[in-house]
């Protein structure tokens, strides 16, 4: 029964791949657009972004794989 299980989830991502252009981007470029997000332009680095990570498993592969994600320190304190 699990190894069933384990095939219909194979064959259910495998078929989301083919079906999702955001397969179809480079992980450099996937990369990219986290960057951006989690800059948010012209704000300070946020952590919304780490939402992505649970998106999908290639997603997740890519943002923590993406050095510049985790390089960050915020010095600033919060409290009022």
């Amino acid at each position: 029964l699990q190894r069933c299980s384990n095939r219909m989830q194979r064959i259910q991502e495998f078929r989301n791949k083919l079906s999702s252009p955001m397969y179809s981007l480079l992980p450099e470029l996937l990369s990219k657009i986290f960057v951006i997000y989690a800059t948010d332009g012209h704000e300070l680095f946020n952590m919304r972004w780490t939402r992505l990570l649970l998106v999908c498993r290639r997603w997740y592969d890519v943002g923590v794989s993406t050095p510049k994600l985790w390089s960050y320190i915020s010095l600033l304190d919060p409290s009022p």
